[in-house]
């Protein structure tokens, strides 16, 4: 039996799929794996996720990736270009568009001159100015993207071609894909492996609320936004989930709740013997979890911060490590963070569990990677300020589907709601609830997580088992 594991962006996508993986080989000694990074950026990440990587190749052998196949590598595209176009890494900039940056420098220029010599006649000016500015700056995309297009359309059929060559279709018994829609070179990979069953599955640890989602003024659109690619079978972890995946796709195709196989018990102990704890330098280490700029106005990221970086200053035993999101602008982390002496802090960007083990206290923003302090059991507190509903996120879509609407139109997350955190909105109840941790690590209020979050993983679930077997049958069923 032939696997084809197609990744997307996320090393979240292996993190979930891995321990689906090894049960796969173990339930069907003749599968064979064949995982296709599109992007050699990507898979160059595997210095930050050295134990994800190990246990890729030990079960699915070396990677493909553009570079393997074409002999160049290849990434996504940097902004202002869609993040959904490959090109090549080394690519002249066209003349014209160098030509318009050099003209935009000069109004930028100009523009600071008449700040710093006339006040008003700038103030004046101010909106031709940015009209200027940001008519150049359509240009300047408008350019790129089309001749991006045009270089990726190309480079992309030579990369399906190339996959094909060495993999051809009918070799094939199923094909593995995170959910989400798929980017343009996944749709023309598929299109070429049309007939050959595709199973979908998360594209990381997620906690949703369906009913709180339903209920959102902005759910109508949301629908048509974020509608799933089509596939044989989606898993997801709860019933929750299905239940969302079945109102947005509007498809018949089976949706199947299996739990969440990175948590069982076998797995996690498997991870953890060939995981290094990461470095900390005092008796209390706390795992802090940060967020990714798009879901954080700027003036709340700077609060949240400020009050994490406070636990440390107060409770001199205290040494934090900080697993920041993967589309996190770091140089503001690092910048609050530096208001610390630098023993006092650490960067960590591998496997939120393996941070989680060496910590006796985990504070996150709100995430799904506190599930992994709790699936170790430590005590676990969500710093973070919700918006009202009206609010929406900072880039203006609806609220996620990761949070619960309340009666009077105030938010809070799924996690909170299903009693897997303990709030903390300020300083002061970081340090409270620290504090709590350190002096009674087994309270009445951290036993109530423990008991949530086994209601959410069953102490002793086989879930990768499930996962597997689901998979098994879709790719025995020939269901195209």
């Amino acid at each position: 039996m032939k696997i084809g594991l197609l990744l997307r962006n996320s090393w979240g996508e292996i993190d979930w799929i891995l321990p689906v993986l090894h049960r796969l080989a173990g339930l069907e000694p003749r599968a064979r794996f064949v995982t296709l990074f599109p992007a050699d950026g990507f898979w160059e990440q595997r210095a930050l996720y050295p134990v994800l990587a190990a246990q890729l190749e030990s079960v699915a052998g070396p990677p493909l990736r553009p570079e393997s196949l074409l002999g160049e590598r290849v990434d996504w595209a940097p902004a202002p270009i869609p993040g959904d176009v490959l090109l090549p890494r080394q690519r002249k900039q066209p003349p014209a568009v160098a030509q318009l940056e050099q003209q935009l420098r000069e109004l930028r220029e100009q523009a600071a001159r008449v700040r710093q010599q006339d006040p008003a006649l700038y103030r004046e000016q101010y909106a031709a100015i940015a009209e200027l500015e940001r008519r150049a700056r359509t240009s300047i995309e408008g350019l790129l993207e089309d001749r991006a297009t045009g270089e990726s359309d190309a480079l992309e059929e030579r990369l399906v071609a190339a996959f094909l060559d060495a993999h051809p279709p009918e070799g094939f018994d199923c094909v593995l894909r995170d959910h989400g829609t798929d980017f343009r070179f996944h749709r023309r990979l598929l299109e070429r492996l049309d007939g050959i069953p595709v199973v979908r599955f998360p594209h990381g640890t997620m906690v949703q609320s369906h009913e709180a989602l339903r209920a959102h003024p902005g759910f109508v659109g949301l629908q048509g936004s974020r509608m799933p690619d089509p596939a044989d079978l989606f898993l997801v972890a709860r019933e929750d989930d299905a239940a969302i995946h079945r109102h947005l796709t509007r498809t018949s195709c089976p949706v199947e709740a299996i739990g969440y196989p990175r948590y069982d018990e076998a797995w996690i102990e498997q991870t953890l013997s060939a995981a290094p704890a990461p470095p900390a330098g005092a008796q209390d280490r706390v795992l802090l979890i940060t967020r990714g700029d798009s879901y954080l106005a700027d003036d709340v990221r700077r609060q949240l911060l400020a009050s994490a970086v406070e636990l440390p200053r107060q409770r001199p035993s205290v040494h934090l490590i900080v697993k920041p999101h993967p589309r996190e602008n770091l140089e503001a982390l690092v910048e609050a963070l530096a208001a610390l002496p630098a023993d006092r802090w650490s960067l960590w960007h591998g496997s939120v569990l393996e941070a989680a083990r060496a910590a006796s206290f985990v504070l996150s923003f709100w995430s799904s990677g506190m599930l992994d302090g709790l699936a170790l059991g430590r005590p676990t507190a969500e710093l973070y300020r919700f918006p009202r509903v009206e609010q929406g996120m900072p880039d203006g879509s609806p609220i996620t589907h990761q949070w619960v609407v309340l009666p009077d139109g105030s938010v809070t997350s799924t996690f909170r709601a299903l009693g897997l955190a303990e709030p903390a909105a300020a300083t002061d109840d970081v340090l409270r609830l620290f504090d709590l941790a350190r002096s009674a690590p087994d309270d009445a209020v951290w036993e109530g997580q423990r008991r949530a979050f086994a209601r959410l993983h069953a102490p002793g679930a086989d879930h990768a088992s499930r996962a597997a077997r689901a998979i098994l049958g879709t790719a025995r069923s020939g269901m195209r």
